[in-house]
């Protein structure tokens, strides 16, 4: 019974943060599968912060009352995960109104909204549901959609004698980006086989074009080339992916990883290299020895596809045969991005399923549309399997699945460097087991993640050019020049502030572990210590080292 109540006290904080969250971005807890929010749409009417900052404080005076009264350990560390979400959200929320000029994104927004209820797998209900959110977006004469709201925040906002101004290149890219998703919706509003929903869908791509360009004239003028921030604005951007370390630190410490791992793949690369009798010992070259395809071809999206078929499956029977992890039965998906999607991101990602409500959903890896050279050969495929999909992020949402996590967890305590620091750390766990050369290859995908940490920081900071951020990720990493522009582009413009929290989740887990280990000593059971991680869901790095150290060093 203490189990029950300790569990309904944390759904009850969780619920009072999710209505606090459903009057301003209802489309997340849709994804996640909160029904009740499915026909709510975002709040993006101007002074969006005062109304935030009334409705958010006496949630959060109600939550460190629930802390201070609270005896169980795991509900303690829901409600720190809670008050560490409302105080991340709340600066955001914040610097937005008083630093920075926000540059909304209506149509990724509307995508983000309807996908989850018009999907060709999505019940009857939640399709109506689909379709009201929809007239949600259009609005009424009294009250202007979701189009009119954007428009209004963005203009009040240029008007104020202070704020930094949006960058230039992230204006173009959302102008860029919208006719792609417009066609995306077009696309899964057409397989409703409703001609009222089709005339919606043709009004509202008309909104989001009209949009596209008042940002070419209107905004574009006013933004700025460079790409930097306020410092202020930079350390939350590194807050909101979890990330505690100062910058200069962090950056310091990504440079000794790089020079570390460097000299590991140097040796690994010397024994490849002799073996195939290959003339350069040189890491670089031995590494574009191995990528190299027949007759100079990448794969077809299908033969990519049933490669990483292929490495899942040996990857799991690595994790059972080792005894490292508990692998669920829980099976993972495969199947080749949308247009919208790969416009987004042009490399493989995971795309989970809804953590609640979940009545069978399966979390996908996700392909990008045609070649993608840096990540379809045999030997990348090993380590970006074991990221995506098992160990890495499907281990992570599975095992929540099964475990019934708390929505605390799976939702708010959400933070980068705990689900990209796990996805890395997998790869570390199964690297002893695979070929040398598939060794090599993730060994060359953590250098790229101390390459993130370093370069991001740098180039934020002012400290390095773009031109030497992609320098480094093409001669050292040894990626290509597309694949470098497009991690420049996200230290710069996309998500600024994320990229280091792979390597710094992925510190605080081997730190964690080998603290674990030597209380432990003999008793020490790898499986155990990474099935307890996994069944914390996405607890901030402090929570989790606490609850962990809690578990394994102070038992009973």
């Amino acid at each position: 019974m203490g189990e029950v109540h300790s569990r309904a006290r944390s759904e009850a904080a969780s619920a009072l943060v999710a209505s606090l969250v459903g009057g301003f971005d209802p489309e997340g807890l849709s994804a996640y599968g909160m029904e009740r929010y499915d026909v709510a749409i975002a709040d993006l009417q101007p002074g969006r912060f005062g109304r935030w900052r009334a409705a958010s404080a006496p949630v959060e005076r109600d939550l460190r009352e629930r802390l201070r009264r609270e005896t169980d350990p795991a509900v303690v560390a829901d409600l720190e995960s809670l008050l560490w979400y409302l105080r991340i959200r709340t600066d955001r929320e914040q610097m937005n109104d008083e630093v920075e000029v926000p540059l909304d994104d209506p149509a990724a927004i509307v995508l983000a909204g309807l996908e989850p209820l018009l999907a060709r797998d999505a019940s009857p209900v939640r399709r109506l549901h689909g379709r009201e959110r929809l007239r949600a977006y259009l609005g009424d004469a009294e009250r202007g959609g979701l189009v009119a709201a954007a428009k209004s925040r963005a203009r009040i906002a240029l008007q104020r004698p202070f704020g930094v101004p949006p960058l230039r290149a992230a204006v173009e890219r959302v102008a860029r980006n919208t006719p792609v998703m417009v066609g995306a919706l077009t696309d899964l509003v057409a397989g409703q086989a409703s001609p009222e929903l089709s005339r919606s869908m043709a009004q509202l791509a008309s909104e989001l074009a009209d949009y596209a360009a008042f940002l070419r004239e209107e905004v574009l003028p006013r933004s700025r080339s460079d790409f930097r921030r306020p410092p202020e604005v930079y350390r939350l951007a590194l807050r909101e992916s979890g990330i505690d370390a100062p910058p200069l630190e962090l950056a310091a410490h990504a440079r000794r990883e790089l020079a570390q791992v460097q000299q590991e793949m140097q040796a690994l690369a010397q024994k490849i290299a002799t073996r195939r009798g290959l003339a350069s010992h040189d890491y670089r070259d031995v590494l574009r020895a191995l990528e190299i395809r027949p007759a100079g071809r990448g794969r077809s999206e299908n033969e990519v596809l049933a490669l990483y078929r292929q490495r899942v499956q040996e990857l799991t029977a690595i994790l059972r045969r080792e005894k490292l992890v508990t692998v669920p039965t829980r099976a993972l998906s495969f199947r080749v991005a949308s247009a919208a999607e790969s416009a987004r991101l042009s490399a493989p990602f995971y795309n989970p399923p809804r953590l609640v409500g979940n009545v069978g959903e399966r979390g996908e890896l996700v392909l990008p549309q045609g070649s993608a050279s840096d990540f379809d050969s045999d030997v990348a495929s090993w380590w970006l399997a074991a990221h995506e999909g098992r160990p890495g992020h499907d281990l992570q949402y599975t095992s929540m699945l099964e475990a019934g996590v708390s929505f605390a967890r799976a939702a708010f305590a959400f933070n980068s460097a705990a689900a990209e620091g796990w996805a890395l750390y997998a790869e570390e766990l199964v690297r002893p087991y695979l070929p040398e050369e598939a060794q090599l290859a993730t060994l060359q995908a953590r250098l790229m993640r101390a390459a993130h940490a370093q370069l991001d920081v740098e180039l934020n900071l002012g400290l390095i050019t773009p031109a030497e951020a992609k320098r480094v990720i093409v001669e050292d990493a040894v990626f290509s020049e597309a694949w470098a522009e497009q991690c420049v582009e996200r230290y710069t413009i996309v998500w600024p502030g994320q990229a280091p929290s792979y390597l710094y989740g992925y510190w605080q887990l081997v730190e964690l572990r080998a603290e674990v280990q030597r209380g432990r000593g003999s008793a020490f059971d790898p499986a155990a210590f990474h099935d307890f991680v996994l069944a914390q869901g996405f607890l901030p790095l402090p929570a989790l080292r606490r609850t962990t150290l809690r578990r394994f060093l102070q038992p009973g």
